[in-house]
């Protein structure tokens, strides 16, 4: 057997030297010259460390402006910068960031700012990806351009053809698409074209971007696109239609918990324009997008063959055409939604439109729908969430595969009107309801109170009121939510939080710790194993500031 050892070893040394080991290579702008792309010794250019670099390695890139010319890259590398605020990759205004074509691998961008980038010939003023999968995160993407004198133009910020693209809690503002001596002088995706591949956005900022044909912020064209918890606000398209949002030949297109303000189109859809698409768009809010022909279909067009459902979306506050316009041709179903103060009325429609289980300003056919006012919190300062005694509350119906939560995350199906069932509400905010709860003291110091409501929490501020050593007064302390952990006074705050009245709980205390516990009121579904701690104060009301501070008991929500 002893013959055989060397053989096996020798391929063991084989197979383990058949394994890619990952590099990463160092670039500091300020650095000395001559270096290796090591961390002592790094490249001064981003270029040189992809040239050096292999598909499956990384590049850090230290904090400093970075103004290097159009990178080129056809390998799957993590480009990783050291924020968005610290290391920024400056066009400065005259040629691309990156160009990125057969990529092999996955390319990933992230923690650093893009900006300044520009293409004299109108495609992807910033990055332009084609053929592969890109990965862009946690960065700021601003003031690129795409201009072409000669023919049409895409991606004021991004053209990504035939690619796999995910931008994740990234911000895309200022950017622009023209062609003013193109052959037709169109222009597509102020920020962003996607032309086939498939296209992802989560969490991210698109803003203040510019289109002079279609798609403000985007336009995605034979590709399959999903949107998840993004704003889309103040987008143009000067030109013809789709303020924020321009789908041609796009099938099955996901669109959930965005946000759409303030977009503007020349001629048509305000926010969202489906020609010859097909897509759902739930949990969204529109509000204040416009046309500026007032043409109709502030907020939504279908046009050319498109299909789309809309759940639980409020489409509000929209002027000068109807908020929605369905043409011949085109379907469109909403369900579970709001339209509310459009003052051209919601819907313009020659096409098969079918609302249900909607409060719809004038009035609409269709079952379980109705025509009251939604009682918005304020809806003058943008605020569309539902306030007390809305109508809105628990009068939608139960649908297919329905989400789980609502625009802001919290859980859909909340008894808001307490009536002992769960039903869905109208519009893209379910009622945050504030339950009422008693507890009594038990051994162990805990108090445990039986929740009446699912698990949920927000960023709601919980505020423990205390009494003071003579009986009279009383004194509160803030305690913001700290992601469902432990949350602990800080007593250093409770002087300058003397004069606060509101509480979400109210817990009365003697000197103690030992007094009594009054009725309580909990946030809905505030989530179970949260810890609040809390202690019995005295203190002389003669000397601010001289107290005694000792936890005594803990509040456990189960």
């Amino acid at each position: 057997m002893d013959r055989f050892r060397p053989c096996l070893a020798g391929l063991i040394w084989l197979a383990l030297g058949s394994i890619a080991i990952a590099d990463t290579y160092y670039v500091d702008v300020n650095a000395a010259g001559g270096g290796d792309g090591s961390q002592l010794a790094p490249y001064q250019t981003i270029q040189a460390a992809i040239n050096a670099a292999s598909t499956g390695d990384t590049i850090e890139i230290a904090a400093g402006s970075y103004q290097q010319g159009q990178l080129t890259c056809s390998k799957g590398l993590t480009l990783r910068g050291a924020g968005s605020s610290a290391t920024i990759l400056d066009g400065d205004d005259t040629n691309r960031i990156l160009y990125a074509d057969a990529i092999s691998g996955v390319l990933t961008i992230e923690a650093m700012t893009l900006t300044n980038g520009r293409s004299s010939v109108g495609q992807g003023g910033g990055l332009y990806l084609r053929n592969g999968t890109v990965t862009i995160q946690d960065c700021v993407i601003s003031n690129h351009t795409a201009e072409d004198s000669d023919s049409d133009a895409t991606g004021g910020a991004i053209l990504a053809s035939q690619v796999n693209l995910t931008l994740t809690r990234c911000v895309i503002s200022g950017c622009s698409v023209s062609a003013p001596g193109g052959i037709d002088g169109f222009a597509h995706g102020g920020a962003l074209y996607c032309y086939e591949g498939t296209t992802s956005l989560e969490d991210c900022e698109l803003t203040g971007n510019t289109s002079t044909w279609n798609g403000g912020a985007i336009e995605g064209n034979n590709t399959t696109l999903t949107v998840s918890g993004c704003t889309f606000q103040d987008n143009q398209a000067t030109g013809f239609a789709g303020g924020a949002l321009e789908l041609i030949n796009c099938g099955g297109a996901i669109i959930t918990r965005a946000r759409f303000l303030g977009n503007q189109a020349n001629a048509e859809s305000g926010a969202v324009d489906l020609y010859s698409s097909s897509a759902t768009i739930e949990n969204c809010l529109f509000a204040g997008n416009l046309t500026t022909l007032n043409t109709a279909g502030v907020a939504v067009t279908t046009d050319s063959g498109a299909t789309a459902t809309l759940r639980h979306c409020t489409i509000a506050g929209h002027s000068g055409a109807a908020a929605v316009l369905v043409r011949s041709g085109t379907s469109l179903d909403i369900v579970n939604s709001i339209l509310w103060d459009n003052s051209s009325g919601a819907f313009s429609s020659a096409g098969t439109l079918t609302v249900t289980y909607s409060d719809v300003e004038g009035g609409q056919a269709g079952t379980g729908n109705i025509d009251s006012d939604p009682l918005f919190v304020d809806s003058a300062n943008g605020d569309y969430r539902l306030g007390t005694g809305s109508p809105c509350i628990d009068a939608g119906t139960t649908i297919s595969d329905p989400p789980e939560t609502d625009l802001e995350g919290d859980p859909r199906n909340v008894d808001g009107d307490s009536d002992s069932t769960a039903t869905p509400d109208l519009g893209c905010d379910e009622f945050d309801l504030l339950v009422s709860m008693s507890g009594t003291r038990e051994t162990g110091q805990t108090v445990h109170f039986d929740a009446m409501a699912p698990p949920a929490f927000e960023d709601h501020f919980v505020q423990i009121f205390f009494s003071l050593t003579n009986g009279s007064d009383s004194g509160g302390l803030t305690v913001p939510n700290s992601g469902g952990q432990k949350l602990m006074l800080d007593v250093d705050a409770l002087f300058s939080e003397m004069l606060a009245l509101s509480a979400y709980f109210r817990v009365q205390l003697d000197a103690s710790g030992s007094g009594s516990t009054d009725d309580v009121v909990i946030p809905a579904g505030a989530p179970t194993g949260v810890s609040l701690y809390f202690a019995g104060l005295s203190w002389d009301l003669g000397a601010p500031g001289a107290f005694d501070f000792t936890p005594t008991q803990e509040i456990v929500l189960q």
